[in-house]
């Protein structure tokens, strides 16, 4: 198994009071903390009510990796952030064209992180990833910051054995294998660790 990091990369729709997706992209991981200044959090707050709930969403950026099938089991989402004086947002993901099921937010009134988790996942890759947070409707002395977003891929490497399995790994060419150790490939394979 394999865990990749992706952060957001632009903002795919932004209702909120004011920021946008490079608020949220803080090079760290929990447990470090990011800036957490005010000026440089995204932020919903009773000056962008309008008597509906808003809905944030960035794009993140792609997995650099080659599709394997059904090889991407779950999609973690960790969020630093702080809520006053209003009830949880909800949280959720858009991935390969589809929403996955909303989580309720575990926001706390001080910065902490939190984390949303799918699992079971069976998707082929990560392609038009997206975060969605919506905050719900606001009255006076009611706002969200948003510090850090970023997510944790968990993905599967298929590492076929035989020649493909030698190129795949090695970068090696199998023929040039095949001239210096001859065809039988239960032993090459085991020269190189792949069985």
């Amino acid at each position: 198994m394999v865990v990749e990091i992706v952060r957001p990369s632009s903002d795919y729709s932004n209702p909120w009071t004011f920021g946008n997706w490079t608020n949220i992209d803080d090079n760290v991981e929990q447990p470090a903390i990011g800036d957490r200044a005010v000026s440089a959090c995204l932020r919903v707050d009773e000056m962008g009510w309008n008597d509906a709930n808003e809905t944030y969403q960035c794009n993140m950026q792609n997995l650099d990796y080659s599709a394997e099938p059904n090889s991407v089991t779950q999609i973690k989402v960790w969020i630093n952030a702080r809520r006053l004086n209003t009830t949880q947002p909800s949280v959720n993901i858009y991935v390969n064209g589809g929403n996955q099921s909303s989580k309720i937010g575990t926001i706390g009134t001080s910065y902490s992180w939190s984390y949303y988790t799918w699992g079971g996942l069976t998707l082929d890759g990560v392609d038009d990833l997206r975060v969605l947070i919506t905050a719900p409707n606001f009255g006076d002395e009611e706002e969200i910051d948003v510090d850090v977003v970023y997510a944790e891929i968990t993905y599967t490497i298929f590492i076929p054995t035989g020649p493909e399995g030698i190129e795949k790994v090695y970068g090696v060419d199998s023929s040039a294998i095949e001239k210096k150790y001859g065809t039988n490939w239960s032993d090459i394979t085991k020269i190189y660790g792949i069985t």
